[in-house]
């Protein structure tokens, strides 16, 4: 529940309160969470959500018309770039580890199998996700 304190234009939310809903767009897994923490991310504009992922999750090559900031809140989150998923050239990142994605990267990943990731992206919307390495 977001808490006004302050001006209005102010926005506290408490990590206890996220409302959390499955999101699995197509090609995707079910397994995975979102919870948007301010904007709307299917509209034009500023948005800020988290996702979640099970232990072990990983999702495919897909890319994002719009440029990703990406920031690892919890866990081990797993990345790697490229328009052929090779889950072996995975990456590691961490707590507080910040990662940008330029429009139309293809990118590919998942959670470390020791245990669930939670990351924060914040970009402009609309927040789209296209399976598949993109095309010319």
């Amino acid at each position: 529940m977001a808490v006004p304190m302050g001006p209005p234009d102010v926005l506290m939310i408490a990590n206890s309160s996220l409302g959390w809903q499955d999101f699995a767009p197509p090609g995707f897994n079910p397994g995975m969470k979102l919870a948007v923490i301010s904007g709307d991310p299917s509209k034009p504009g500023a948005y800020t959500l988290r996702l979640q992922f099970p232990a072990g999750y990983r999702f495919p090559v897909h890319w994002h018309p719009g440029a990703e900031n990406l920031t690892v809140v919890s866990g081990t989150f797993q990345l790697g770039m490229g328009n052929t998923a090779d889950y072996s050239a995975l990456k590691n990142y961490g707590p507080g580890d910040y990662i940008y994605i330029p429009p139309r990267h293809a990118h590919f990943g998942g959670s470390a199998s020791t245990g669930p990731s939670v990351i924060q992206l914040h970009g402009m919307g609309p927040f789209q996700v296209i399976v598949g390495p993109p095309t010319s």
